[in-house]
């Protein structure tokens, strides 16, 4: 065999020789197409994937409050049932006792706030002169608490006029408020359903599941 046959020869059986035999022939190898369609597929369905996972993060999100929210409400609720009440009934003597404390606990809280800021606002005036009395008698200064009183009110002025200027977003607060009302309810309802249901999830689990960790679960 020449040099010119050898030469062809090898050309012919490496990559470059099957690439150029590829592209110059009448028809690709039906291996080119399905490869070319199962990356289409794969691109496809990665995109669809990360777009759902993007508009349902709100979503999964909820479901992760509710789940822990359950694990934590179900010990009581089994205690319950297992002295003769019904699981949904017991779910939701459960969460009216957790509602009920938390909003009393916020209610307090809130009077709390308000009562110590009213007293605050009625007492400045007396701590401003017992400050001013302080600092010109630690310090040697010559303040007067008319001029601490001037720089208040000019503070107060301030305030008011951004008050004035947040009265416009009341209403995108109050969407707000309704938006955190909605995801509570949302949180509440999935935590009601998976506690009133935990023995029948937990079986649906446990069917795909081999006898030996079935036991293990359901203990």
């Amino acid at each position: 065999m020449t040099d010119v046959g050898l030469e062809d020869a090898n050309q012919a059986g490496s990559p470059v020789g099957t690439l150029a035999e590829l592209m110059t022939g009448n028809q690709l190898p039906k291996w080119f197409w399905r490869a070319i369609l199962g990356i289409a597929f794969s691109v496809a369905a990665f995109m669809v994937v990360t777009g759902s996972l993007a508009k349902l993060e709100g979503l999964i999100r909820l479901l992760a409050v509710a789940m822990f929210l359950s694990f934590a409400v179900e010990p009581a609720v089994n205690f319950l049932a297992n002295r003769g009440w019904r699981r949904g009934r017991a779910t939701l003597a459960c969460f009216v006792l957790i509602f009920g404390v938390g909003g009393i606990f916020v209610a307090i809280m809130v009077g709390l706030v308000v009562t110590q800021t009213a007293e605050l606002v009625r007492n400045a005036p007396s701590y401003i002169n017992e400050a001013t009395t302080w600092v010109n008698n630690t310090f040697n200064t010559e303040l007067t608490s008319d001029k601490l009183d001037s720089a208040l009110v000019n503070y107060q002025d301030d305030l008011t006029s951004l008050a004035t200027g947040m009265g416009g977003r009341v209403l995108t607060v109050t969407g707000s408020a309704l938006g955190v009302v909605f995801q509570m309810f949302t949180v509440f309802l999935f935590s009601y359903y998976m506690i009133s249901q935990a023995p029948q999830m937990r079986r649906n689990v446990c069917s795909f599941l081999p006898a030996a960790r079935q036991e293990i679960v359901l203990r």
